[in-house]
């Protein structure tokens, strides 16, 4: 999604998780819960060498206990 930017020699890559619910309905909690944990804690193991986070966030979500976050 950002083109030639992830090839620049001075750019690290920390990936993390890749998840995709496509049209599933509602995702459930512990899911969630699985996913969010994944991000967090790479960015307490990796915070000192973060510059910046990139998420593609596309589409919408419905989690159980949660909502769609409208």
């Amino acid at each position: 999604q950002l083109g030639n930017v992830f090839d620049e020699s001075d750019i690290q890559l920390v990936p993390v998780i890749c998840a995709d619910a496509a049209c599933s309905g509602v995702m459930k909690y512990q899911c969630f819960e699985y996913i969010e944990n994944r991000i967090l804690n790479s960015i307490r193991e990796n915070l000192s060498d973060l510059d910046g986070i990139y998420l593609h966030l596309h589409g919408a979500s419905y989690v159980e206990k949660i909502g769609s976050g409208e």
